[in-house]
This record gives structure tokens, C-alpha cells and sequence, in this order.
């Protein structure tokens, strides 16, 4: 994650590799969602705002996340079918 310029230790930071690409932050989010299809390619029309604004909405949802879900040490893990999607 330091390679592209991420913190590791920061929870909001997301990065996702694609075929030797790097995605970070807002794009890596609408990129893995892309991944797994279904409703969760509407994450694509994201792609239309600028990087900047892309930024921005990024960090405001990331720094509520918190707020509304609460903070765990641990990540659930995701079901069966998406684990299917995920692990290659």
C-alpha cells in the first residue's frame, strides 16, 4: 500500500489490483464492485465525476462509516458465493 501512496494502517484506506493495474480509494471500491457483479455494478456510474469530487465523496462516506456500522476489530467474512468471487 506505501507503493501507491496508502496507508496501511489507516482502515479508510482501499486498494484493489486488476490485472496489473492499481486501483485506489473511490475507484478501487466501484472496480471490486464491478467484480462482483450484480447490484453491485451500479457502483460503475460512479466513474463519471471528476477524481477530485470521486475523492471527496470517498473520504465523507469512509469517515461516517464508523458512525453507522460502529468499529470492529475484526472483518466479517463475506458469504460463500461472494468468497467464490473474491478468491481466485
Amino acid at each position: 500500500m506505501r507503493h501507491y501512496s496508502l496507508d496501511p494502517a489507516d482502515p479508510v484506506s482501499w486498494l484493489y489490483l486488476e490485472d496489473r493495474r492499481a486501483f485506489k480509494l473511490l475507484g478501487a471500491f466501484v472496480r471490486a464492485g464491478m467484480g462482483l457483479g450484480g447490484v453491485w455494478e451500479v457502483l460503475a456510474l460512479l466513474r463519471i465525476l471528476p477524481r477530485k469530487v470521486q475523492g471527496i465523496l470517498y473520504r465523507a462516506i469512509a469517515r461516517n462509516h464508523y458512525q453507522k456500522s460502529g468499529r470492529t476489530d475484526l472483518c466479517s467474512l463475506p458469504d460463500e458465493q461472494i468468497q467464490k468471487r473474491l478468491v481466485q
